[in-house]
Parts: structure tokens; C-alpha cells; sequence
């Protein structure tokens, strides 16, 4: 699906905290609630982190791999936010905890002078939690403490983790849950 959206949410995981991103997910949404979605994969180069091998990897074995390397995960990542209006409408990206993953995952596909046509400023939901009086580093501690439905699926699930910072953001906006 393309447009032009208000809001792309994206997340990452990456082969240990300092690692190259293998995973990513990203939603656009607009008012009416999420409108697209994206999952992209890609070989993890190198051993892998023990921490991942046990937290994330399980997590997301129904993920395909669909990108044949990490030059090709950042190219889908650049498409996704062409395709989805970002650059031409400067739609609002946002992630949780954006440093120090999906920071580096966005330098590298918007590398150089092209840093320019990708998302700034970059809106991280952990500062709006801790302006508020939340714990930063947990949207789904906020979702429980507020009795807010968490999405279906399991953290460290890209997918996953993009629907409960959206939701986390939208409650946190608007005060209500996501229809």
C-alpha cells in the first residue's frame, strides 16, 4: 500500500545492542489507525549474540528472510519510506529507544548527503514516557499500567514492537486507546 501517512513507526533488531540490524518492521499509520505494514529480514552476518540467539531469534521464526543481505534490508527500509510519503510529506518517524539500533540502521540507509531525504527529527516514544513519569525503556509496562490491550504477538518481534510503541504513543497523545 502507498500514501502519504502521518505517522511511520519503526523498529529493528540488531545482532547484539552495537550490532548490524537482520530485522526490520515498520507501520504507517494516519487518524483512522494503522494503514500499512512492513517486515523486512535479511542473514545475520557473523556469530551471533548469545542474548539474541535466546530473546530474539525465537521470536521470529516466522519471520522470512527476504532480502538477500544487509545492503538490501536498507534499501527496502529507504523504498518503504518513499513508498509511504515520508520525504515528500516529512511524515513523523518514530521509535522507542531509537540509540542505539534503529539510529544506526537509518545512517546507513540514508548514508552521506542522502541523510536528507530520510526521517528527521527522528521521535523516540522512551522521551515522552519519561516527560510524563513513565519508565522509558518498557512501552509494554505503560500498555499494563494503563490497562491498554498489547498487541498479538511477542516482544522483540519487530511487528510486534512497532504496534505497541504506536499504541503507546497514541494513548499518550490523545489519552485514549487505539480503536
Amino acid at each position: 500500500m502507498s500514501g502519504a501517512y502521518d505517522v511511520i513507526v519503526l523498529d529493528a533488531e540488531s545482532n547484539g545492542l552495537a550490532g548490524q540490524a537482520f530485522a526490520f518492521a515498520a507501520i504507517a499509520c494516519d487518524a483512522a489507525g494503522e494503514m500499512a505494514a512492513v517486515t523486512y529480514r535479511c542473514p545475520i552476518v557473523g556469530p551471533v549474540d548469545p542474548w539474541v540467539a535466546e530473546n530474539v531469534l525465537p521470536v521470529i521464526e516466522d519471520v522470512e528472510v527476504n532480502c538477500e543481505n544487509y545492503a538490501e534490508l536498507c534499501a527496502a527500509l529507504r523504498q518503504t519510506w518513499a513508498d509511504w510519503g515520508g520525504e515528500v510529506k516529512r511524515s513523523r518517524m518514530l521509535t522507542h529507544i531509537a540509540w542505539p539500533v534503529e539510529a544506526r540502521l537509518l545512517l546507513d540507509a540514508f548514508p552521506g548527503r542522502h541523510v536528507w531525504k530520510g526521517p528527521f527529527p527522528l521521535n523516540d516514544v522512551a522521551n515522552t514516557l519519561t516527560d510524563r513519569g513513565f519508565d522509558s525503556t518498557s512501552v509494554d509496562r505503560y500498555l499494563e499500567q494503563q490497562g491498554l490491550g498489547k498487541p498479538v504477538g511477542n516482544p522483540h518481534n519487530p511487528l510486534y514492537d512497532v504496534r505497541a510503541t504506536e499504541r503507546a504513543y497514541y494513548h499518550l497523545r490523545t489519552g485514549r486507546s487505539r480503536p
